[in-house]
């Protein structure tokens, strides 16, 4: 199958062609040559056979060495979903590492509107408990692409008002939704004790996505010799 990768805004977006092979992978990078960080979003366009499994890692390098990588997978379009959102300041790296110091937690939130008609933005923040915090309502453009941190989302949709002690509540879940298919990317920042920022993917969930009482398997959890493992829970459909 042959494909095209568009990279950043629907109005300027150089294509780079990629021929996987049956049964293998094709890659392609962005050159990190700037001296600023630029930002938008990337379309897979299949131009023959089926269209492929896709996954953009992202690698930040700071003092000429690579710190931290995420890997997220290609966002399907949807009409509401929730994640999971976390933001800390100065908290413990982990129940069994308190001696290790504090660190700084927030959640990023990355919207795209690809579509040809602008998309009405809904967003709704809760606390662990369900309890909404705050509400906002907004616009994205036809090709439109936003990137905010949870405490920039004012600038998306001018009503929304994050609480000034959201850090000491520490967890919750936003939820977006959209009159119009949109693509939603969530990442948790993590500064470290050494001032590095590690990023985490946040898993979206889709909320008109059918229910399911199945049960939740985790491959692997790591205990020991620093590692620690934490679960998270949403529920993607109904309220808690």
């Amino acid at each position: 199958q042959t494909c095209a990768l568009p990279i950043f805004t629907a109005k300027t977006r150089p294509t780079i062609p990629l021929t996987p092979g049956p049964g293998g992978t094709a890659r392609a990078d962005t050159l990190a040559a700037a001296s600023t960080v630029h930002v938008g979003y990337g379309v897979v366009e299949t131009t023959a056979g089926a269209a492929p499994y896709g996954t953009a890692v992202f690698s930040l390098s700071q003092d000429g060495a690579i710190v931290t990588e995420a890997a997220v997978p290609a966002s399907p379009p949807v009409m509401a979903a929730r994640l999971f959102v976390e933001v800390a300041n100065k908290v413990p790296a982990g129940p069994a590492r308190l001696a290790a110091g504090p660190v700084d937690i927030s959640t990023g939130l990355s919207l795209v509107n690809a579509g040809e008609i602008a998309a009405g933005i809904t967003l709704t923040l809760r606390d662990s408990a369900g309890t909404t915090l705050a509400t906002g309502t907004g616009s994205l453009p036809p090709g439109a692409h936003r990137a905010r941190m949870i405490d920039q989302l004012a600038d998306l949709t001018p009503d929304f008002l994050l609480p000034s002690n959201f850090a000491v509540t520490r967890f919750g879940t936003l939820e977006v939704r959209a009159t119009q298919p949109i693509s939603v990317l969530a990442l948790r920042l993590t500064v470290n004790q050494k001032g590095n920022t590690l990023l985490t993917t946040v898993p979206v969930a889709d909320m008109d996505a059918s229910a399911s009482g199945s049960s939740l398997y985790f491959p692997q959890v790591a205990d020991g010799e620093g590692y620690t493992t934490s679960f998270v829970l949403k529920i993607g459909r109904a309220h808690v």
